[in-house]
């Protein structure tokens, strides 16, 4: 593998959130077209949650997206990768699964900003920060990596990179890019 590419939420098969975010009606295309233009066959890319919506009869247009795209696929989950493990594993095409987080190079990579919770967030959201700002905390960790928040306008906060898709021009990021992003701001 060269090199490590970040992204999020694509939300594949989740017909609300184009409404939602205000996405175009062929975003699933342009997702692909934008991503197999920077991920070459033997990057890998870490998928940061939220990668398909689990709806009925969404099935085979799934894994015809997932068989497109370029890279060895890791994902950690986000709150709506609802999928069995093996769906993920035989079906899609990611070779490994993690379930709240990843670190690499003191970076915490993970679905979820370290913020305090707002109004929207369950209480199993909750929980999962709660955890995450501990393993933060306890490795000594510099920066956070994560997706989750959509919006385009939120803020970024101190320490943290955000690489949904609707906020980074529906393309993968560097890893080292999103690290230099951080250090910048």
């Amino acid at each position: 593998m060269s090199r490590i590419f970040v992204t999020s939420d694509f939300h594949f098969c989740h017909l609300n959130l184009i409404l939602y975010c205000n996405r175009s009606w062929n975003v699933f295309e342009e997702l692909i077209e934008n991503h197999n233009k920077v991920v070459k066959k033997d990057d890998l890319v870490i998928h940061i949650g939220d990668y398909a919506f689990k709806a009925d009869g969404n099935m085979l247009f799934l894994k015809e997206c997932s068989n497109q795209l370029n890279g060895y696929k890791v994902l950690i989950k986000g709150n709506h990768d609802n999928f069995k493990n093996d769906f993920y594993l035989n079906d899609l095409g990611f070779k490994k699964l993690y379930n709240d987080y990843m670190i690499i190079n003191k970076t915490l990579l993970c679905h979820y900003p370290l913020r305090e919770p707002t109004e929207y967030d369950s209480k199993k959201i909750i929980r999962k920060m709660e955890k995450l700002l501990n393993v933060y905390t306890k490795n000594n960790l510099e920066y956070i990596v994560h997706g989750h928040i959509h919006d385009p306008k939120y803020p970024e906060l101190n320490y943290h990179y955000n690489v949904a898709v609707d906020r980074n021009n529906y393309t993968p990021i560097l890893l080292k890019d999103a690290i230099k992003k951080i250090e910048t701001d």
